[in-house]
C-alpha cells in the first residue's frame, strides 16, 4: 500500500467517525415530537358577554392522554381571585396571576390531559 493510499484511507475513516459522532450527539435534538395545535374552545363565544361568576368550557375533541391543556381566564374587573370550580377530572396547576391593571384580571391554568373528561372544567371568580 502506498503512502498516498494510506493517507486517503485514514482521511475517509476520520470523516466517517466525525459524521457518526455528530449524528449520535444531535439525534436527541431531532428525535422529540414538535408541539401541534389541534383545537380551541371559548366560552362565551369570542367577544360575547358572560352572565354570572362561573363559566364552564367545553374541551375540544380529539385530545389524547398526555396532551397539554392550557386554560386562560379573563375578567373585566380587578380584585377577583380565579379558581377552578370543576376540574373535569384533571389535576390543574394555577400559575400566579399578576395583579390586574386597567380594569383587567387574568389567570392561567394548565394540566396534562389524563385521557378522560369527567365534566367540562369550570372557572369562577366568586362574584360577578
Amino acid at each position: 500500500m502506498t503512502l498516498s493510499t494510506l493517507i486517503r484511507t485514514k482521511y475517509r475513516i476520520g470523516i466517517a467517525i466525525i459524521i457518526l459522532t455528530a449524528t449520535f450527539l444531535l439525534s436527541p435534538v431531532f428525535s422529540f415530537a414538535q408541539p401541534t395545535f389541534f383545537g380551541v374552545a371559548s366560552s362565551p363565544a369570542d367577544n360575547g358577554a358572560q352572565a354570572g361568576p362561573t363559566v364552564a368550557v367545553t374541551p375540544p375533541a380529539a385530545m389524547v392522554a398526555g396532551d397539554l391543556v392550557i386554560l386562560y381566564a379573563h375578567y373585566r374587573g380587578t380584585g377577583v381571585i380565579f379558581s377552578m370550580s370543576a376540574t373535569g377530572g384533571q389535576s390543574w396547576t394555577t400559575e400566579a396571576a399578576p395583579a390586574g391593571g386597567g380594569n383587567q384580571t387574568f389567570a392561567i391554568f394548565w394540566c396534562r390531559y389524563n385521557g378522560t373528561w369527567g365534566a367540562s372544567p369550570s372557572v369562577t371568580v366568586g362574584a360577578g
